[in-house]
């Protein structure tokens, strides 16, 4: 009792997937997880048209029906920014 695991392994998770997977998976798990069930936290980012250059800060390599379209960035909030770094 007590001995085996049943849930993922989120030891370290932090320290074994950089910042930008760690906010792709946040946006869109199933895409950089397949098969995940986790719910996507969109509500923590905002999908917006780009003014000039792109933010340094935009989410790269989205796919999908919730990608940003052309002209378009996906941005993290800064509740998603101090999520991301805990």
């Amino acid at each position: 009792l007590g001995t085996m695991r049943t849930g993922p392994d989120l030891t370290n998770v932090g320290l074994r997937y950089s910042a930008e997977w760690q906010h792709r998976h946040l946006y869109e798990p199933a895409e950089v997880s397949k098969g995940s069930i986790m719910p996507a936290f969109r509500y923590l980012y905002i999908k917006r048209k780009i003014q000039g250059a792109p933010s340094e800060d935009a989410i790269q390599g989205l796919t999908g029906p919730h990608a940003p379209g052309p002209g378009e960035e996906v941005v993290p909030t800064e509740e998603a920014k101090a999520l991301v770094a805990y």
